[in-house]
């Protein structure tokens, strides 16, 4: 019988059992569940104690994150570097300050609605490659190499002479991609 306030009202003494009056478990008898005894293993909750693994679980290693893939956080880091320089160059080429010089803008040159649109494009290419990248996909990565190549090999078409610093740039990230491709795991 209850006094209202969820409470018995007798007090329970030691030696009549559990708290809610039922009978006392005997450890030697084995688990709660009448399951074999389990001898303690020390630590909270008869788990492993502090700073050893668990012969149960093996070693606790098994449970670690494994370590971000270098060469997939490079070669994303390198893309979005790619995404924002396309993005600075379109800006100002909008503001007059730039000449239209890069290789997959030739194609559209007269039009710079299509050159706007041709660079939103490819910012939101590389963006699309540096995510992907990032979460470890090497064909993106190499996807993201082949296009930046066909847009070195654009910059050799015409003058090459009045590309050669953007020639360089574009030689310069290709061996940062190609270095995090080398560092990429499979």
């Amino acid at each position: 019988m209850s006094n209202g306030f969820g409470q018995s009202p007798r007090k329970q003494t030691a030696g009549q059992g559990t708290v809610y009056g039922g009978p006392t478990i005997q450890t030697s008898e084995g688990t709660v569940y009448n399951g074999p005894a389990v001898a303690p293993r020390g630590g909270v909750y008869n788990g492993a104690a502090a700073g050893t693994g668990n012969p149960a679980l093996g070693s606790m290693s098994r449970l670690k994150t494994p370590a971000v893939n270098a060469g997939a956080r490079k070669g994303a880091g390198i893309f979005y570097v790619i995404a924002g320089f396309t993005a600075l160059r379109t800006l100002l080429l909008f503001l007059g300050v730039q000449q239209l010089t890069l290789g997959a803008n030739r194609m559209f040159a007269g039009d710079m609605q299509s050159v706007l649109i041709v660079n939103g494009l490819i910012v939101g290419i590389f963006v699309a490659l540096g995510v992907f990248t990032g979460k470890g996909s090497k064909m993106a990565l190499m996807i993201g190499m082949l296009l930046y190549a066909a847009d070195l090999a654009l910059l050799f078409v015409g003058d090459a002479s009045a590309n050669i610093v953007y020639i360089v740039v574009h030689v310069l990230f290709l061996l940062y991609l190609f270095s995090a491709y080398r560092q990429f795991a499979d």
